[in-house]
């Protein structure tokens, strides 16, 4: 699990439910260059990477081996700051574009920041997850839409970028998984 100054964004009791699978690890993307070991699972919580964004995108190596975890359908949860840091590239509030990952097909920027808050409830097929989005980075240009439906405490629809595959899912919105199973058996089998 990724901890440090940008990433500490999180529900304690996700933690608590990952134990029940195994031993956590914790590193940081902004110190450690490389991973402790290959994990069963990746987990970038959200944070406020837009603060560190010098020290990520120096972190070449940690963002490569990053990079072929993904590539090698290595499970990954990445909550805003996380799914940031899985993108192409980061924009800073001058327009400034600092490389990160690149796992995910789309940028973020800080440059026009505009506050998206709220409770939210993703769905993804049979798969039902709710937690809350804090953001003030906005998604730039176009990304590839998921096939999850987002919606509201109102249960309004809402736009907002969700990636899933049976190894990935990353989204802006922080969930809480710390009740609901179905996540980590998801992407752990």
């Amino acid at each position: 699990m990724a901890y440090d100054e940008a990433f500490h964004f999180l529900y304690p009791e996700n933690i608590r439910r990952l134990e029940e699978y195994g031993r956590v690890s914790y590193f940081s993307p902004i110190r450690d260059q490389h991973l402790p070991f290959i994990p069963d699972l990746l987990y970038l919580p959200g944070g406020y990477p837009e603060l560190h964004l010098p020290e990520l995108s120096a972190n070449q190596s940690l963002l490569q081996q990053v990079n072929a975890f993904a590539a090698s359908n290595g499970p990954i949860i990445a909550e805003c700051g996380g799914m940031m840091y899985l993108g192409r590239d980061i924009q800073d509030v001058t327009g400034k574009a600092w490389p990160m990952a690149g796992v995910l097909d789309i940028a973020t920027s800080m440059f026009h920041k505009k506050m998206t808050l709220g409770y939210r409830t993703v769905r993804l097929g049979d798969l039902v997850l709710k937690g809350h989005e804090f953001h003030y980075s906005q998604p730039l240009g176009e990304y590839a839409r998921s096939a999850a439906e987002v919606f509201n405490v109102q249960g309004i629809r809402v736009e907002t970028p969700v990636f899933y595959h049976p190894h990935l899912l990353a989204s802006y919105a922080h969930f809480y998984w710390g009740e609901n199973r179905d996540l980590l058996q998801r992407l752990l089998s």
